[in-house]
């Protein structure tokens, strides 16, 4: 039985290290009780804390990562997962019906250690449920059971930083997935979920990465979250383009106006992947240019894309406050601008809830009244 994966080169898809940033841009979090999630100055981890009963703490990838069809999905995440009695810790590549405001369903593979006993899971929402746990227990790992006696001779310290490897052999979801830790620079499988030939185990491989803690019985913990990363052993997946916006119509912009949001866009499935790759604007008049997120946006109406399925755009809004400034500048009368968006540019994504972020294209005339029209390209990945 082999306990190697067919991956061949691995291209890297999503990479994120908490050594010197907390990725506010890429992780999002929830925290229920005295729970924290914070990185503390000089530290090179996000720590998860929780101190008594129905404390808890979630920190989860915005994005949920999509992997080429047809080809191996190896998500990798380092942390602490500890032994503390009364708590429970999980990390890998999931999400929770629990948490969910717009679909509640819960699919992926993660380790868990429950009270101190190790377990690695799978979650499935197949049979219509929010999804349904399948925990191994350490000791009926088919592989390595990590308690010196298996192939490797390794027994597995929580106490210390794992890194955790769970490596879907297919994107679409149908084969085998095998659950691996390295040990002294190799990979050690320690257990593989098979399902039914030509069945997927779970309901989507579209999934994000997740650090969970929980006081379950008022136990004391602490998880050190410190890197997460996807790769696949196929290219890395191309979207198809979209083209969202004014189209022909002209928006009236005053000059007394403090805010003019012409164009906004979100995802309208959160378990979707898309990005902006440009901006096309053309004004007949001087005017100030920015790209917000998660700005207070009034009187907006949502439509859906063009021919696309998982963007919602808006040209209705009246009104625009606060959100963060992704790029800005400045547009001459009577000329026609392409404002190139690379990867640094954050992608379309939500929170853990499914509350999907929403970008902003403001514009401010600067000496006089004017017209404006405004598109953006998109890159759609279902």
């Amino acid at each position: 039985m082999a306990t190697t994966p067919q991956v061949g080169i691995l291209q890297p898809i999503f990479d994120v290290s908490f050594v010197t940033s907390n990725a506010t841009e890429d992780f999002t979090r929830k925290t229920a009780g005295a729970a924290t999630i914070a990185r503390d100055a000089g530290a090179d981890f996000m720590s998860l804390k929780v101190s008594g009963a129905g404390d808890r703490a979630v920190f989860q990838s915005k994005r949920y990562v999509i992997a080429a069809a047809g080809c191996s999905r190896i998500t990798t995440v380092v942390a602490t997962l500890g032994a503390a009695t009364g708590v429970r810790a999980r990390a890998g590549a999931f999400d929770c019906a629990d948490d969910r405001e717009d679909d509640a369903r819960g699919d992926g593979f993660f380790m868990e250690v429950d009270d101190g006993a190790v377990y690695v899971v799978m979650r499935a929402s197949t049979d219509g449920t929010a999804g349904v746990d399948t925990r191994v227990a350490q000791a009926d790992w088919n592989l390595d059971a990590l308690n010196g006696t298996g192939l490797s001779k390794t027994t597995l310290d929580t106490s210390l930083a794992i890194v955790i490897l769970i490596v879907q052999e297919t994107s679409a979801g149908v084969g085998s997935t095998k659950v691996g830790v390295l040990v002294e620079g190799s990979v050690v499988y320690i257990h593989r979920f098979d399902p039914a030939a030509g069945v997927a185990p779970v309901r989507t491989s579209v999934l994000p990465v997740r650090f969970e803690l929980e006081s379950t019985a008022g136990g004391t913990a602490e998880m050190k979250a410190m890197s997460a990363s996807v790769s696949s052993s196929g290219q890395v997946p191309r979207g198809v383009r979209r083209s969202v916006g004014m189209r022909a119509a002209a928006r009236d912009i005053s000059v007394s106006a403090i805010s003019n949001p012409v164009l906004s866009l979100r995802l309208e499935q959160c378990r979707a992947f898309a990005r902006m790759s440009a901006l096309h604007i053309t004004c007949t008049t001087a005017a100030f240019f920015e790209l917000l997120l998660n700005g207070t946006i009034d009187g907006a109406s949502w439509n859906a894309a063009p021919m696309g399925k998982i963007i919602e755009y808006d040209t209705d809004a009246t009104d625009v406050t606060g959100g963060g400034c992704i790029t800005s500048g400045y547009l001459s009368a009577g000329t026609t601008y392409t404002v190139e968006l690379d990867e640094c540019v954050p992608a379309l994504a939500s929170d853990i809830a499914g509350v999907a972020d929403i970008f902003t294209l403001n514009i401010v005339a600067l000496m006089s009244s004017g017209l404006v029209w405004a598109t953006c390209d998109i890159e759609e990945l279902t």
